[in-house]
């Protein structure tokens, strides 16, 4: 029989042209703020020089650090430009399929950014960096003589902070969406640890000179940050251990694609550990666990949510049959086409062995197949 994939569910493959289109539309965004910022930025640029008094105690010593110094600066500009526009097309592309809590977060996390952002660019930029300067001017200051300061190093000061500042933010919003997309406990440790190494390397490694010796101190204390903020984001209600999801087929011949729910019912339930949860695919079965399916509404939600994504087909609850679930709940899973079967480990008693659990689990499941 042949393997059907992940990716081959016609769900996720929309999901992946949707993504494609959210990058081309930032992408194409990015493109036209170049080519506008191109015309202006020698004006930004002015603006910011003057602001260093005496303006002409500034000198570029290079041949080609101008051309760094405005291409930079024009980077820079049109990605702060285009940031609202990258808000919103992450939040359009992730907001159906997040809960009220994760919504909440997503939503206030990208307005301060869009707020936050900009603003403490320009006080570094046209207040602390000037202010700065000037202060060590006057300090430094010898009669009759005129102090010089190389533009290219005091540019790449500021451009160097903005971009640790973007880095934060651009790191801290990837770790906190793989907390949502609903990945496994494993994938998520994987994606998150992958993605912090990604953003200390580019600091480390992009860094200018002026931040030498302190680049490894730069790009930890980024991760640090981007790590406790993302910290705040809501944890997911129904945990997903495993979901390399499966076409299965069992005895009456019809194509399955299943979930395992492991309900602890409030701990009034026999429970499999998580090494087992997760280490049990069970033929490309979906593998989650939660406290009381019945009673979290936040749990609830989750589930429905997933049926509807990964096309489940069934739900295999361990502690009940699905009868206390409220019944709302049950309608939208049938209008789906989700069947809701138990197990009735809440009629064991709590001390029984998952030696016999895993046992019970493997006499369900014997007659599916993969499709």
């Amino acid at each position: 029989m042949s393997r059907t994939s992940r990716v081959s569910n016609p769900l996720l493959s929309e999901h992946f042209s949707e993504l494609n289109k959210l990058f081309f539309r930032s992408s194409l965004s990015l493109l036209f703020a170049i080519i506008i910022w191109a015309f202006y930025v020698d004006n930004i640029l002015d603006t910011w020089t003057s602001i260093i008094t005496p303006s002409s105690a500034l000198s570029i010593y290079g041949p080609y650090d101008w051309l760094e110094i405005r291409w930079t600066a024009i980077l820079i500009l049109s990605v702060v430009s285009i940031l609202p526009i990258i808000c919103y097309e992450i939040r359009r592309f992730t907001l159906s399929g997040l809960t009220k809590k994760e919504k909440i977060w997503l939503n206030s996390y990208l307005l301060i950014s869009v707020l936050m952002i900009p603003f403490i660019l320009y006080v570094t930029w046209f207040i602390s960096i000037p202010e700065f300067i000037n202060h060590f001017s006057r300090l430094e200051s010898i009669d009759g003589i005129n102090n010089r300061y190389d533009a290219k190093e005091i540019f790449s000061l500021a451009s160097g902070f903005s971009w640790i500042i973007i880095i934060t933010f651009l790191s801290t919003l990837s770790v906190s969406l793989i907390n949502f997309f609903g990945f496994s406990e494993k994938e998520k440790s994987y994606f998150s640890t992958r993605i912090f190494l990604i953003c200390g390397g580019i600091l480390i490694l992009t860094l200018p000179s002026v931040f030498e010796g302190i680049r490894v101190t730069i790009a930890l204390t980024s991760i640090s940050i981007a790590f406790l903020i993302s910290r705040t984001s809501p944890r997911v209600s129904l945990r997903r251990h495993h979901l390399n999801i499966q076409n299965l087929v069992g005895s009456s011949g019809d194509s399955q694609r299943i979930a395992l729910l492991d309900c602890s019912c409030e701990g009034a339930c026999p429970s499999l550990s998580t090494n087992q949860i997760s280490g049990g695919s069970f033929l490309g079965i979906a593998n989650l666990s939660c406290k009381a399916l019945c009673l979290e509404v936040e749990e609830q939600y989750s589930l429905m949510q997933l049926a509807n994504t990964e096309n489940l087909s069934k739900i295999v609850i361990t502690g009940c049959d699905g009868t206390p679930l409220p019944f709302l709940m049950k309608n939208k899973l049938n209008k789906i086409g989700t069947n809701i079967e138990g197990l009735q480990w809440l009629n064991l008693p709590a001390n029984v062995s998952e030696d016999w659990l895993n046992k019970s689990l493997e006499d369900y499941f014997s007659d599916l197949q993969v499709e």
